[in-house]
């Protein structure tokens, strides 16, 4: 525990969460100011942790990966844009891995998977979301699991809790689209899930948050690596978001 609260919202005291959303990701020393100032700085003084924002961020986006991250129970990894994290995570997958897709989701996601089948980098298995047998068998044999519940358009709910309990394939990744449901009704990394993605894109006409996509992860590897992917590709802490953060 620092001066900042990075313990996360306690999921078993679900009345304690707006309290806990106002005063995460602040510090809290006397003297400090009550919200974290805009950081509009591209590069910093060597000789400590943080030298570009492109890699390092910012004061604020610490404290803004303090809070969703904490919201969620896991690591936060932002990027730019929904499809930039989700294929973070595709990024991970060695050729000749297979794929567990639900028969509905994201447009985008489906056509991402499908020009990497076209590729040969994996093969794609497309599962009805609400076919929990079919899951809990493709468990055993994909190197991705990546659900969406509710699914997106039809809202379709899987049974989560069955499928994150189900073994899996070694160093099988379970993902899953929490964008609809959000943290604050659904916990994915709770449940057992590796990664949890949220794309604020879609709420931005009422968060009206910069940031475009967060993923959250339980196993230090795939965030990890899904944070190096983005920043080499420059999807993390993009520009136009470089004061994004809690201002109250």
């Amino acid at each position: 525990m620092t001066s900042r609260d990075k313990a996360g919202h306690n999921a078993d005291d679900p009345g304690s969460i707006e309290s806990w959303l106002v005063s995460a990701g602040r510090d809290r020393r006397p003297g400090s100011p009550l919200n974290v100032s805009p950081c509009p700085a591209s590069n910093f003084v060597l000789g400590e942790r943080r030298a570009y924002s492109r890699d390092d961020g910012t004061p604020g986006w610490v404290a803004l990966e303090e809070i969703v991250g904490g919201l969620e129970g896991g690591a936060l990894v932002p990027f730019a844009s929904g499809m930039a994290g989700i294929a973070a995570i595709f990024d991970q997958l060695p050729t000749g891995s297979v794929v567990a897709l639900p028969d509905d989701c994201y447009q985008g996601v489906a056509g991402l998977a499908s020009a990497g089948q076209s590729r040969g980098r994996w093969t794609v298995h497309r599962i009805a979301v609400a076919d929990t047998t079919g899951w809990i068998k493709m468990c055993g044999v994909a190197d991705l699991i990546w659900l969406e519940s509710p699914s997106n358009p039809l809202l379709t709910v899987a049974d989560l809790d069955t499928i994150c309990a189900a073994p899996r394939k070694q160093g099988a990744i379970l993902g899953v689209d929490n964008t609809f449901a959000t943290p604050l009704n659904q916990r994915p990394l709770a449940l057992g899930a590796d990664v949890a993605v949220q794309s604020d894109e879609v709420h931005r006409w009422t968060l009206r948050l910069a940031l475009r996509c967060c993923n959250r992860t339980r196993r230090e590897p795939a965030g990890g690596a899904a944070r190096g992917s983005g920043t080499r590709g420059c999807n993390t802490r993009h520009p136009r978001n470089l004061s994004c953060g809690p201002r109250g």
